[in-house]
C-alpha cells in the first residue's frame, strides 16, 4: 500500500468516528510533511507546472534555491502558483493580482532566509489569493450541486454527490462512504462534513459546467472532479 492510500484510509477512519475533530487540524497539519516527503510529488510531478512556478532545473536565486531544496516547498509554490492562476481569471482585478504577486515575490518571499518563514509566507499569500476569489466563488454555489467523480488519483473522494439543499454523501469503489452528510461553501472554503461532525476543507480554484478543480487543505493536494450523470 503506497504512503497516499495509507492515510486516506486513517483520515476515512477517523472521518466516521463519532466525535468532533477537524481532521484539518488534527490530522491534515501533522501529517503533511510526512505525506509530501514520500508520495505527494509524485502525483504534482504528473501535473503540468503552471505559469511562473520556480523552474528548478534553471539557474535560480538564493531563495529559489532554497525552495527547491524542500519538497514542502515545492509543492507549496506549485499550489500558490494554481491558486494564482485562478485569482487572475476570477477576481475581476487582474492587474491588481499581478502587481500584488510581485510586491509579495520581492518583499515577502524573497525576504526569507529559512524554510520556515517560507512556509509561512506561502500560506499567507495563498489566504490572500483566495480571499480575491470570493465574489465569484459564492456566485457558484448552486453549481457546485450535483454528482462528482475523481479525474485520476490525486483527490480525498472517489465519488460525490452535493445535493442542492446541502446533503452531501460519498462511494469508494461504488460502495457508501460518507451518507448524511452536509456541504457549505464560505468564501472559496468549499467544506464538506460527515454526521459525526468530521469534516474535509477545499479551496475551489475553477469550476465549469463539467469540471471541478480544488485545492485540498490536508494531504492530498490538487485534485480535479469531473461531473457525472445525476
Amino acid at each position: 500500500m503506497d504512503c497516499i492510500s495509507y492515510y486516506r484510509q486513517v483520515i476515512r477512519h477517523e472521518f466516521e468516528k463519532p466525535c468532533k475533530i477537524n481532521v484539518h487540524f488534527t490530522l491534515g497539519i501533522r501529517m503533511r510533511n510526512t505525506l509530501l516527503f514520500t508520495g505527494l510529488i509524485a502525483i504534482l510531478a504528473s501535473l503540468s507546472a503552471p505559469a511562473g512556478a520556480i523552474n528548478c532545473k534553471l539557474e535560480r536565486s538564493k531563495t529559489e534555491d532554497l525552495i527547491c531544496k524542500s519538497r514542502d516547498l515545492v509543492w507549496l509554490d506549485d499550489s500558490l502558483n494554481n491558486v494564482y492562476r485562478a485569482a487572475l481569471a476570477k477576481s475581476g482585478m487582474p492587474d491588481r493580482v499581478k502587481s500584488d504577486q510581485k510586491h509579495w515575490i520581492s518583499e515577502a518571499r524573497d525576504a526569507c532566509t529559512s524554510s520556515a518563514c517560507l512556509e509561512s509566507a506561502y500560506l499567507s499569500r495563498i489566504s490572500q489569493l483566495s480571499s480575491a476569489m470570493t465574489s465569484w466563488c459564492k456566485s457558484q454555489h448552486n453549481n457546485i450541486a450535483g454528482n462528482w467523480s475523481r479525474v485520476g488519483e490525486s483527490g480525498f473522494f472517489e465519488e460525490f454527490s452535493a445535493g442542492p439543499d446541502g446533503s452531501f454523501e460519498s462511494w469508494l469503489h461504488q460502495r457508501p462512504e460518507v451518507s448524511n452528510g452536509s456541504w457549505k461553501l464560505e468564501g472559496c472554503n468549499l467544506v464538506a462534513s460527515s454526521a459525526s461532525g468530521m469534516s474535509i476543507e477545499w479551496k475551489l480554484l475553477d469550476l465549469t459546467k463539467s469540471e471541478l478543480r480544488v485545492l485540498e487543505v490536508g494531504p492530498v493536494g490538487l485534485a480535479k472532479y469531473r461531473r457525472s450523470g445525476n
